[in-house]
């Protein structure tokens, strides 16, 4: 058994605290322009009023926005697991001929029947010691066949062009 600890964001706040921003401005706004639109007597003094309180919704949300980071906590969550740890080392084939050998660490949740991703357990005491036991498990080594297969490639790409070339000039 061991403990998974997860970093969340409790966003509640900050929603709850959205939408009282949100009545407020529109309250605020009504007032705004109910003031002038009284005092307005030209289509002007109308257009001026409409861009003041655009002007004034516009800033208001910006320091909202500027305030709005207090308002998200973090949460850490714990749960206890029972962590199967796996250390796995396999081989893949590409194209038929290349072969790479490759290590990973799995944990797999018991309980639930689920992988859990490496990031959550990384911290974990338990699981570096896992995985400093079984370091030697993850000294793969290339496949020499790999090796030679790209340099016979790289070999040819090299020849063919002055096999090419010489015939060309055998013939002029």
């Amino acid at each position: 058994m061991v403990v998974i600890e997860t970093v969340k964001e409790d966003k509640s706040l900050l929603e709850q605290k959205t939408k009282e921003f949100e009545e407020k401005m529109k309250m605020e706004q009504l007032t705004f322009i109910e003031k002038g639109l009284k005092k307005a007597t030209t289509l002007q003094d109308v257009e001026k009023v409409k861009s003041e309180a655009a002007n004034l919704l516009t800033k208001e949300k910006e320091l909202f926005k500027a305030e709005s980071e207090k308002y998200v906590k973090t949460k850490i969550d714990t749960e206890k697991v029972n962590l199967a740890m796996i250390s796995s080392s396999y081989e893949t084939v590409r194209d038929d001929f290349f072969t790479f050998n490759k290590h990973r660490f799995y944990y797999y949740d018991v309980n639930k029947n689920e992988f859990v991703p490496n990031n959550k357990v990384n911290k974990i005491e338990e699981v570096k010691e896992f995985e400093k036991n079984h370091i030697e498990d993850s000294r793969v080594k290339d496949n020499p066949i790999n090796t030679l297969i790209l340099f016979i490639l790289l070999g040819l790409l090299c020849i063919i062009p002055l096999i090419i070339s010489n015939s060309q000039k055998n013939r002029a």
